[in-house]
Order: structure tokens, then C-alpha cells, then sequence
């Protein structure tokens, strides 16, 4: 599959360029995130008061420099950037399953059944998003990671519940559908074996672009102290650190915010690409 997409992009540089570089670019970055223990001798978690808020020293110990507590930030920022990453994507994998799931039933069965359906997706809509998740991050144990996924994926499906209802509207009015019916296909068979796999394309598209939100939802919970908690880091609660240390040691901001820019934007762009190569509407 992968190898499929590089090759289309391959094909057209003049429209996938910035995709094919932004993936290998992304791909390095989370191998760098991912081999950094083995790049360092220095533990995120370390406390070393003696080193606390030591500038950066690209020749010593700690290149990008230490926390208020003397924690090595490029370990700390590492750490930040596995846990973000996978946080991002098991909540973009859940909240795209459940909405893929509830937009095809609904789309399919049409009817009062899709309209209820639809509806309870415009009420959430309807409700902060953020105000949402925070009800949820606070009801049960905070800073759990495994609640802060259920909290975000709970509430990130609802778009794309609505794009596979609108492709599954489209689709089963066509005359392949409709031979199938008359063959008498169970609904079930005709929904997993003909809907759903039709509309992958625009699904996967969308999970790319879900990615980034994901982990800046989660950053920006972290930044209310929401997210994930001492000793272990995300991008988002480094961010957070960061800011409150910024005028005497502005190292501990900069570090995780350029980390967290440069994730989310080789994401998007990676996304960018597979929307133009899986999703024909969107071609010239």
C-alpha cells in the first residue's frame, strides 16, 4: 500500500514533491524519536539538581541543555515526541474506526434509524469540542494516558461519521448495490464487503489529517495540566513547562515547540498528499 502511494507521487513531482519529501522527513523523525535512547546515555526522567536549567552545550552532556530539575531536554523532548506520536495515532485509528462504523450504518440504513443517528452526531457538534474532552479528562483519573485517548477519540469521529454517511448515501444508489440486494446479499455482507471499501480512500485520506489534531488536542490539554502527567512528557506538557521557565531559560520552550511544529506540519503535508493520490476529487 505504502509503496503504491510513494510510486503515484513519484509520478506527478510537480504536485506530490512536498509529500514525498514531508514523508521522508516524518519517517526520520520518528526514527530519531523512537532510537534516542540509544543515542543517549542521559534517562528523560534523571534528576540532576547540580546541572538544573543548564544552557545548552552542543559539546557536553546535555546538547539541548536541562530542566529546572536537570532532566537532559533532548531525552525529555524524545520521550515528548514518542508519547505525542503515539497518542495521535491510536486516537485518530479509534475516533476514524468508530466514525467509518457509524457513518456507514447510518448511511446505509437511512431512514428515522440514519436520521437519529445524525442527529446525535449534530448534537455533539453542537457542544465545544474542547469543553467536551475536558468533562471527560476530568471525570476519571487524571492524567491517565488511556483515558486521555478514550477522552479525545470519543469526540473525534464526528466528522468523519459525516463524510462516509455522505459517501455511503452516494454509493448505495449505485447499480452494483443495487444487484447486489436483488441477489439477496445481507445488508451486513453488502455494507462491509461493498460500502465500506469504497469509500476507504477519502477515510484514509482524512485519518492522515486527524493525526495532527490529535496530538495538538492533546497538547492543548496538557498546557491546562490535563494531559499527560509527571514523570512521563508529551510535546504538549513540555510546551507547557516550557512556558512558564521562558525569560530565564527559553531553551526549554523552544526545543519541544519546534518539535511539535514540525510534526504536525510534515503530517499535514504527508496527509496533503495521500488526500491527492487516494481521493480522485481532489485531482486537477
Amino acid at each position: 500500500m505504502a509503496g503504491s502511494i510513494l510510486a503515484s507521487a513519484a509520478a506527478e513531482p510537480a504536485r506530490h514533491r512536498a509529500a514525498v519529501v514531508a514523508a521522508w522527513l516524518l519517517a526520520a523523525l520518528c526514527a530519531l524519536a523512537f532510537l534516542a535512547p540509544l543515542l543517549t546515555a542521559q534517562a528523560p526522567d534523571r534528576i540532576d539538581l547540580a546541572n538544573a536549567a543548564a544552557a545548552p552545550d552542543w559539546g557536553g552532556m546535555h546538547a539541548w541543555g536541562t530542566d529546572r530539575l536537570g532532566r537532559d531536554l533532548f531525552a525529555r523532548t524524545m520521550q515528548g515526541l514518542r508519547v505525542s506520536l503515539l497518542i495521535g495515532l491510536v486516537a485518530a485509528l479509534a475516533s476514524v474506526t468508530i466514525g467509518t462504523l457509524w457513518g456507514g450504518i447510518a448511511g446505509f440504513a437511512g431512514g428515522r434509524t440514519g436520521a437519529a443517528m445524525m442527529r446525535l452526531v449534530d448534537i455533539l457538534y453542537a457542544l465545544p469540542y474542547v469543553f467536551l474532552v475536558i468533562i471527560l479528562a476530568t471525570l476519571f483519573e487524571r492524567g491517565n494516558v488511556y483515558v486521555l485517548l478514550l477522552a479525545i477519540a470519543s469526540v473525534g469521529w464526528l466528522t468523519t461519521a459525516r463524510i462516509v454517511r455522505g459517501q455511503t448515501l452516494a454509493l448505495r444508489q449505485r447499480e452494483f448495490i443495487e444487484a447486489a440486494r436483488a441477489m439477496g446479499v445481507p445488508a451486513w455482507r453488502i455494507l462491509t464487503h461493498h460500502i465500506l471499501p469504497n469509500v476507504a480512500g477519502p477515510v484514509i485520506a482524512y485519518a492522515t489529517l486527524t493525526v495532527p489534531q490529535m496530538i495538538l488536542y492533546e497538547s492543548f490539554l496538557s498546557f491546562l495540566g490535563l494531559g499527560v502527567q509527571e514523570p512521563l512528557a508529551s510535546l504538549g506538557s513540555l510546551v507547557s513547562d516550557g512556558a512558564r521557565d521562558m525569560e530565564v531559560a527559553p531553551w526549554l520552550l523552544l526545543a519541544p515547540a519546534i518539535c511539535l511544529c514540525a510534526l504536525t506540519l510534515l503530517l499535514n503535508l504527508v496527509g496533503d498528499g495521500l488526500r491527492d493520490v487516494l481521493d480522485p476529487r481532489t485531482g486537477p
